[in-house]
């Protein structure tokens, strides 16, 4: 007769435990489609950003919509062949700054970044351009 009490209080709170947790999670869901999340990012209209590893612009042209015809995005890119489609990127955004330089030598480049509110890594597969974002921001 304990034993299955116990059991029936055991399945209970494990029940109330589950419930909350899918409330929780619910409440986390409704909260993220409410606000988007973008109003918790730290670039804005007007932010002077520094992207490392832009690749071809895809992202850099989104955080240029972002930043605004006011802010400024300095892309640097290592890869040529990416490079050369940044630069034409570049062309039709003109608050696109692009850099066809390596991101782990911040001292090659320092002369076209101002300082920068915003640094944004992406891709990396060393640590080396963090020590790069460190100096310019």
């Amino acid at each position: 007769m304990r034993r299955t009490i116990f059991l029936f209080y055991f399945i209970f709170i494990y029940f109330i435990i589950i419930i909350i947790f899918f409330l929780l999670f619910l409440l986390l869901a409704v909260r993220d489609l409410n606000g988007n999340g973008v109003e918790h990012i730290y670039i804005g209209p007007g932010t002077k950003l520094l992207y490392l590893g832009a690749a071809s612009g895809t992202s850099v042209s989104h955080c240029s919509d972002i930043v605004g015809p006011e802010g400024a995005v300095y892309a640097v890119e290592f890869s040529h062949h990416p490079g050369r489609d940044l630069v034409n990127c570049a062309k039709r955004r003109t608050n696109i700054i692009p850099i066809v330089e390596d991101a782990r030598y911040p001292l090659k480049y320092r002369m076209l970044v101002p300082m920068v509110d915003t640094v944004c890594l992406t891709d990396f597969a060393s640590t080396s351009p963090f020590r790069a974002a460190g100096s310019r921001s």
